[in-house]
């Protein structure tokens, strides 16, 4: 047990029916979360790196009031976790889609951008000084290789998306190729982080969440570097674009310059808020652009293997962020009509 748990009388609420979610999550009294893991290792991942981020700067993650393990694993293994639930909090894929909604009516722009870059700088510098790893990190070029089989894979057939992507391999892939291991330290990044994973509260404040790792991903996140966590998390605001160009059934140039901005003020208060903590050396900014080609390509996998209406988002970062060969057909993107995301 790491914090004393609230009295509590039993009530309890599942969370998250009908939404994309790996694992099993009930809340209690609307005062804790239990959540049950679905594979063995992610709860102990979670419990070890929501320590290390508490103890360097505990404001950016719930309270962890303790774990089940199973003992019939040897060691014994964290199945579930009971932490404390943020009151009134909503997370990216709704507040992030909102803050776009708004800014597309002629609201003024929000500070979130630098907030969450400074929390995120905070988080790494805790992980890295907790759980950095020693020796030389591994090559990427396994990586390199079996994203390029992939986006070639994804791009046969004649639908649109495929049409889209063909267009854009020469593109997509040059970043990919760019690619270098690079000298940042490797630690145990969050390895999964995407909006839905930060938390904003009533009172604006931001928490991040789930530190199990992607369940989709073979990478060795526990031996990575900040670029993965920072690309990935790039990325998703571009899916957050494609969300509201869905929504409103039609794209808007306004929506990928609010992207660009928004990524642009998150990096500078990240870089500046590892500077100020002296770890600046915890970035290499160019290993990036390789970085978030990879992930697309991952969320575009991702779409085909479990959830394949969610292909349009991917789709749509893709068509806006990389040139189409001048030769290629090439469809423009256009919004499904789903109702849901």
């Amino acid at each position: 047990m790491h914090n004393p748990l609230p009295h509590i009388r039993g009530v309890e609420r599942a969370v998250g029916d009908g939404v994309d979610m790996t694992n099993w999550n009930v809340v209690i009294d609307d005062s804790i979360i239990i959540k049950v893991t679905s594979r063995l290792g992610d709860g102990d991942r979670a419990v070890r790196l929501a320590d290390a981020v508490s103890r360097h700067q505990p404001d950016a993650v719930p309270t962890l009031h303790g774990a089940l393990e199973l003992h019939s694993t040897d060691p014994p293994t964290v199945v579930a976790t009971v932490t404390a639930l943020v009151p009134q909090a909503v997370d990216g894929w709704t507040w992030a889609v909102d803050e776009l909604e708004a800014h597309l009516d002629g609201s003024r722009s929000t500070a979130w951008p630098c907030v969450v870059g400074e929390l995120l700088a905070g988080v790494h510098a805790a992980l890295c000084h907790e759980t950095a790893t020693v020796g030389l990190p591994a090559s990427d070029s396994s990586l390199v290789s079996s994203v390029s089989h992939e986006a070639h894979e994804l791009a046969t057939g004649r639908d649109p998306l495929a049409r889209r992507l063909t267009a854009r391999l020469s593109s997509m892939l040059g970043e990919l190729e760019t690619l270098t291991t690079g000298s940042a330290p490797r630690f145990a990044i969050h390895g999964d982080l995407h909006v839905g994973q930060l938390l904003r509260d009533a009172d604006q404040k931001f928490t991040l969440i789930d530190f199990d790792g992607d369940p989709q991903s073979a990478l060795g996140h526990d031996a990575a570097d900040a670029a993965v966590d920072l690309a990935h998390l790039l990325v998703s605001i571009d899916l957050v674009g494609a969300i509201v160009a869905k929504r409103r059934q039609r794209d808007d140039s306004r929506i990928i310059e609010w992207c660009t901005e928004t990524q642009r003020r998150l990096i500078t208060a990240y870089q500046a808020e590892l500077a100020e903590r002296g770890a600046g050396e915890l970035l290499d900014l160019g290993r990036v652009p390789g970085l978030r080609a990879a992930q697309l390509v991952h969320e575009l996998t991702y779409a085909r293997d479990f959830l394949p209406r969610w292909s349009y988002a991917p789709d749509w970062a893709i068509y806006h962020r990389y040139s189409p060969h001048p030769d290629a057909e090439d469809p423009p993107w256009t919004p499904p009509a789903l109702p849901t995301t």
